[in-house]
């Protein structure tokens, strides 16, 4: 069974300085339409996606996780609706590249988001009823009539392809977009923003300098993994110095840092292991244990649950913003 995210306590910086951020009087794009599910193994079939395709998933509930075609959320960079019987809403960032997802409701109302604002190169979101501008990592109000307050987080969204969805989560549905024709090179822009060699550039004005931390740079990109009373960075490149796999004590607990070989993206997961070794694409771990596409599985082949700690694959500046003079691997 997965940690349970909703007990969580979100220490995240919540500062807020006007003088660094851009309130939009409208929203950037239209939010994802949630109205469409399909299962990945119909848009694998109708080709609508490949097995390279990325995909953001998150968990609903226990075991119940369901996603996103990734370039169409970092276009809509909010989508909004209710599974499981459960409300949600889900905001990704291109800039810093991560995103969260939280239960949309504030004193028992109900409030539908867009992305309407930027702060510290990093999205916000607004609300339609109040235009209360809101932090799409901790979920807190930055200003506005919820100022302070703060939306209950259901998880973060992890990256994956769709090869690995598949095999981890065989009956996973996508909420799908319909991107229109006069909505196709937007598209193609925002995504070409987030894959940029400096995403951040464009937005240099909205930098808070209170929070700059020069100890790696800016755009590094790695793994964040944070909990009640720890936090800790993963570059990217000190997982390929270590052959894509660190053990670490964290928050008291073994945790196993890898790189997926398939999707290419980091992921962490508390471990009784204390070490592992590669065999092609698949993670050997010493207590018998592997991970093959994502999964894990004990030696007799069969699928394990993984003990997931809160964590984001996002760039160096913003998790530092977050949590100011983090721990670093």
């Amino acid at each position: 069974m997965s940690v349970d995210r909703h007990s969580r306590k979100q220490p995240m910086n919540t500062d807020f300085n006007e003088q660094y951020a851009y309130l939009a009087d409208e929203p950037f794009q239209r939010p994802l339409d949630s109205d469409t599910l399909l299962s990945l193994q119909t848009l694998l079939d109708n080709t609508t996606v490949d097995e390279s395709t990325e995909l953001f998933v998150f968990e609903i509930a226990d075991d119940c996780w369901y996603g996103f075609i990734a370039t169409q959320l970092v276009y809509h960079e909010v989508a909004q609706g209710t599974t499981e019987g459960k409300e949600w809403v889900a905001c990704f960032c291109p800039v810093c590249n991560a995103g969260s997802i939280f239960v949309p409701i504030i004193d028992d109302k109900h409030l539908t988001f867009v992305a309407r604002g930027l702060y510290h190169a990093m999205v916000l979101m607004a609300d339609d009823q109040t235009e209360s501008y809101w932090d799409h990592l901790s979920g807190t109000c930055l200003t506005g009539a919820y100022q302070g307050k703060q939306l209950e987080r259901i998880g973060s969204m992890m990256s994956t392809t769709a090869k690995n969805a598949l095999a981890k989560y065989p009956d996973l549905q996508l909420f799908v977009s319909n991107i229109e024709d006069d909505e196709q090179e937007d598209l193609k822009g925002m995504n070409a923003l987030r894959h940029s060699e400096n995403p951040v550039e464009a937005f240099e004005n909205f930098i808070n300098p209170s929070y700059e931390d020069d100890r790696l740079p800016r755009l590094t990109m790695g793994l964040g993994v944070w909990s009640d009373t720890a936090n800790k960075f993963y570059s990217y490149l000190q997982l390929n110095a270590n052959n894509n796999v660190i053990f670490d004590s964290f928050d008291g607990r073994n945790m196993i840092v890898y790189l997926d070989p398939i999707a290419h993206v980091p992921m962490a997961f508390y471990t009784d292991a204390d070490s592992a070794h590669w065999h092609g694409d698949t993670l050997h771990l010493s207590n018998g244990d592997y991970v093959r596409n994502s999964v894990l599985c004990d030696a007799s082949f069969k699928p394990q649950p993984i003990d997931l700690p809160l964590q984001l694959f996002i760039r160096w500046y913003a998790f530092v913003f977050k949590f100011p003079q983090t721990a670093i691997y």
